[in-house]
């Protein structure tokens, strides 16, 4: 399964389609059910468009907007806003041996080019995340999990009840967050916040849905908020099945990303 966010945004998705039972659940329990139902559910194909407000202060501003082709192991990001920034796309690939690869299309220089750690530590869009956070699942590959407790969030005018789990590095794990406290809902299993907090103790990064909203009967973020030192990021996002179906595998092949067309899809 793909690595973090959109983590937030497109992890809330994955995990939060599907009801299940989390009676007695443990902190390992949840995470593996989280990644579990996001698997089942992204499966069949899953359509977004994002649009990424960033606030760094002193009234500067940045916009991008962009359409998101998910499947279970591939993530194809498609830029159209701003419009020195159309037509750039990413692409996530998780390979044979569960590593995700991520290449990245640059009109500019007419073919993609796969990024290595240091580019993937770079912005995503401008925003405090990270283009390796935008798709972030492995909890469980690089921390140890404990459940802490639950408390209840006010999200909107939705007060919903989340299990608490903290979150620690194993030593053997290469990740910037040594700690991560996760709010994940009781009911839909879904990612609600999360704080990561870095060496010395202090949060790096906040990610928290500050809207939810219904679909196919399920919640999910419709607005997330992200921020670090440097920049408040706000992602309004909008959902939607493909309606020719599953997509090729074929769209997904890093020799493909430079002929992408997203009015293939309707996009």
């Amino acid at each position: 399964m793909l690595k973090n966010g959109m983590k937030a945004a497109l992890l809330m998705v994955m995990v939060g389609l599907f009801g299940l039972s989390t009676v007695a659940l443990t902190a390992d329990e949840i995470l593996d059910q989280m990644t579990d139902v996001g698997e089942a559910f992204m499966g069949s194909g899953m359509i977004m468009t994002g649009h990424i407000t960033n606030d760094y202060g002193n009234e500067i501003f940045s916009e991008y907007a962009f359409h998101v082709l998910a499947e279970t192991d591939h993530i194809l990001i498609y830029f159209t806003e701003p419009a020195f920034w159309l037509g750039v796309r990413l692409l996530y690939f998780e390979d044979e041996d569960g590593e995700t690869r991520v290449w990245q299309f640059l009109p500019a220089l007419g073919q993609p080019k796969e990024l290595d750690s240091e580019a993937k530590g770079g912005s995503f869009a401008g925003s405090s995340m990270s283009i390796g956070d935008v798709a972030q699942d492995d909890w469980r590959d690089d921390y140890v999990a404990s459940l802490s407790g639950e408390e209840t969030l006010l999200i909107g005018e939705q007060e919903r009840a989340a299990y608490v789990l903290d979150l620690t590095a194993k030593e053997s794990a290469d990740v910037d967050d040594v700690r991560i406290k996760m709010w994940v809902d009781v009911d839909d299993l879904t990612e609600l916040k999360s704080e990561y907090y870095n060496d010395l103790g202090n949060i790096r990064l906040t990610s928290e849905a500050v809207e939810l909203t219904e679909f196919e009967g399920r919640i999910m973020a419709s607005v997330q908020r992200s921020a670090d030192s440097e920049v408040i990021s706000t992602s309004v996002m909008e959902y939607r099945r493909p309606e020719a179906g599953d997509f090729p595998d074929e769209i997904y092949l890093p020799e493909n990303i430079t002929t992408f067309d997203p009015t293939d899809w309707g996009l």
